[in-house]
């Protein structure tokens, strides 16, 4: 196909670019409407684009953001030309080690490194040491899901064939390699904004 759009809140964008020779983009969480797209984590989930070049990336940022001026369109205006401002990258180097990775990639990321700087881009490389040290459970932030999948079914009103996450696990269509861990995000009591580990998650967040 010409180009498509994953939904990523883990890496599903991101894993499926670099497996299949793509460009894809996570944009910034929030950026586009995310109306009709299931959620695993309202917190994280985002529609992006996957297609060839950079340039059709381009093309499909301003169809998803409707922003068209002119006949052309604002991300594809951007490409080639640096913003009035500075900009900075940060290369996290040890998540590129060479004895862990394909010598082609690290080469193209070490080329992509490189034409940066020649643009005028500041590359801090490597990035900080342990900038991801910090201890970080992913799972705390799934505990939203039954709120966030049955807001999701309620927008469907009666064209939904089941209203709740209870429903859906009632209904003996779950795989039973997912129904320990759904049955446990049914039964968790609070609301996103009483998360008993809210702090926690907060201070992980701002570290990232």
């Amino acid at each position: 196909c010409l180009a498509g759009l994953g939904t990523d809140t883990g890496c599903s964008i991101r894993a499926p670019a670099a497996i299949n020779s793509l460009v894809g983009l996570r944009p910034t969480h929030g950026l586009f409407d995310m109306a009709g797209i299931m959620p695993m984590n309202a917190d994280w989930d985002t529609v992006g684009p996957l297609a060839k070049t950079a340039d059709d990336i381009a093309v499909l940022i301003d169809v998803l953001g409707d922003s068209d001026i002119n006949g052309e369109t604002r991300a594809k205006q951007e490409i080639g030309h640096m913003p009035s401002r500075p900009m900075r990258v940060g290369m996290v180097r040890h998540l590129a080690q060479p004895h862990e990775s394909d010598p082609q990639v690290v080469d193209a990321l070490e080329n992509a490194l490189a034409a940066l700087r020649e643009s005028g881009v500041e590359v801090v490389d490597p990035l900080e040491a342990g900038i991801f040290s910090v201890q970080f459970n992913a799972r705390l932030w799934f505990m939203r899901f039954r709120l966030d999948i049955e807001s999701y079914l309620a927008d469907y009103g009666d064209a939904a064939p089941h209203a709740t996450l209870r429903s859906i696990l009632d209904s003996g269509m779950v795989h039973p390699r997912y129904k320990d861990n759904l049955n446990s995000l049914d039964a968790w009591p609070h609301l996103p904004a009483a998360h008993p580990n809210l702090n926690d998650m907060d201070r992980v967040r701002d570290r990232f």
